[in-house]
């Protein structure tokens, strides 16, 4: 498909009116789907979740659990005997424990399983004033590549990736024995070789402010990953060298994604998916939530094809849509499962995740080509899920999300003293005023396709 036609006015119209259901106006009706959910351990301590939710091969699932201005964590859930337990306190492992600096305070990464079955993840930093003090005794030492191996039930901390930055995303590709990241805030490119110990800087690849969440690698061992207005970056371990391809993620034109603040809107892709032979990938983009197939075998820079709209119906056609979530993955029926920001009603007052502090389920077949809303979240007693922002497939077909949920108040911890970088404080205050009273968990939530109403 030639991208530039999708991107011309009048076929980007047609697209999206074609997207368009009726009966999807604010004050409709909506649709609920109905997950379980898993509290963490040491609930009222954990108040984020980005990206790392993997389910391995043996059906555990690994969630990264971040605590801003202290330690991080990696919990694992069981399904089989149903319990949870936490891989214990990064910034200990990493032998910060009672040093005054900028602790690991987030595994913030995806997670990567290798061939042998260990489960590879790095760490990362919480707060923004840190990032001017990088000279200083208390500036952030450097995210850590980390191991854990499940046959001795141990964390290895492989060292510092580059000093004075987090590791934001992560990547592997296990025929290699290579784990890649992209760092926060200078975006280096980097990889570690797993049989050498030996980390490698390749350079800065993307702007402070728009730093890509997410890298994926293809049957070839190539990684992508996002620049600038929607293009991709493409690092070939053959050469050993990054080139920028010209090729752009379909784009709608620069709007108002809903209460995201201008500079944040990059145009880029927020999730990836693969196909199994990883012959072909699955973008999410930032500003549309449009979902791309790319193809990196047809043609010397591959090929976009835009597939559908994943924002909830409400907002298809329209320019406020909400900005993508990561909690985006692509099953073993060869469907795409998204958890998105979505509203609760026809609330005037639009919170920074989506109208009325909601999340809603979109699925797309692969195999068909169909799209359906599932509708908006909710977990045992009714509650409601916001901010998802992790997501996972097991073997067997259980879709995994990792979210907040809003709780009675008092049963949880407070909407209004988030740390300051989280998504729900960066509200104007008179938005704030929604959230008064409100308490919220990180939960992981359990999509069982066919079962779950």
């Amino acid at each position: 498909m030639n991208v530039q036609s999708i991107l011309r006015p009048v076929g980007l119209g047609l697209f999206l009116a074609g997207l368009a259901l009726p009966g999807t106006a604010s004050g409709a009706e909506q649709k609920v789907v109905r997950l379980e959910s898993r509290t963490f351990p040491n609930p009222m301590v954990w108040d984020s979740n980005y990206t790392a939710c993997l389910v391995a091969s043996d059906g555990r699932v690994y969630v990264g659990l971040n605590y801003h201005g202290g330690g991080a964590s990696v919990a694992v859930y069981d399904p089989k005997t149903d319990t949870m337990r936490l891989l214990g306190d990064m910034n200990r492992i990493t032998g910060q424990t009672n040093l005054a600096v900028e602790p690991q305070a987030k595994v913030h990464s995806q997670i990567s399983e290798g061939p042998d079955g260990k489960i590879y993840f790095g760490t990362h930093l919480s707060a923004f004033y840190g990032f001017a003090t990088f000279p200083s005794p208390d500036a952030y030492p450097g995210g850590h590549w980390m191991v854990y191996d499940p046959k001795t039930d141990v964390v290895t901390d492989l060292g510092i990736a580059l000093k004075g930055n987090g590791l934001l995303t992560m990547t592997m590709d296990p025929k290699r024995g290579r784990l890649y990241a992209v760092t926060y805030p200078q975006a280096h490119f980097l990889y570690y070789d797993l049989g050498t110990g030996k980390t490698t800087d390749m350079g800065q690849v993307q702007n402070w402010d728009a730093v890509g969440r997410t890298l994926a690698v293809d049957d070839l061992g190539r990684v992508y990953g996002c620049w600038g207005r929607g293009r991709l970056y493409r690092y070939d371990p053959a050469k050993d060298a990054i080139e920028n391809l010209q090729i752009q993620l379909p784009q709608r034109e620069v709007g108002v994604p809903i209460h995201r603040a201008y500079w944040e809107t990059e145009q880029t892709f927020t999730a990836v998916a693969v196909s199994p032979d990883r012959k072909k990938i699955y973008f999410l983009e930032t500003g549309s939530s449009y979902l791309v197939e790319y193809d990196p075998h047809k043609g010397p820079e591959g090929e976009m094809k835009l597939l559908d709209q994943l924002a909830s119906d409400r907002y298809l056609g329209k320019r406020d849509v909400p900005y993508a979530m990561i909690s985006f993955c692509r099953g073993p029926d060869n469907v795409i499962y998204y958890a998105n920001n979505s509203a609760a009603g026809s609330e005037d007052v639009t919170p920074y995740w989506g109208g009325g502090m909601a999340a809603g389920l979109v699925t797309y077949d692969l195999k068909t080509g169909r799209r359906e809303d599932k509708g908006l979240i909710q977990v045992e007693g009714g509650l409601t899920a916001v901010h998802p922002n992790a997501a996972s497939a097991a073997p067997d077909g259980t879709i995994y999300f990792v979210a907040h949920v809003l709780e009675p108040e008092g049963k949880g911890r407070s909407v209004s003293g988030l740390p300051a970088d989280l998504v729900l404080e960066k509200d104007t205050d008179s938005k704030k005023k929604m959230h008064d009273g409100r308490t919220y968990t990180l939960r992981l939530l359990i999509y069982r396709p066919g079962k779950n109403r």
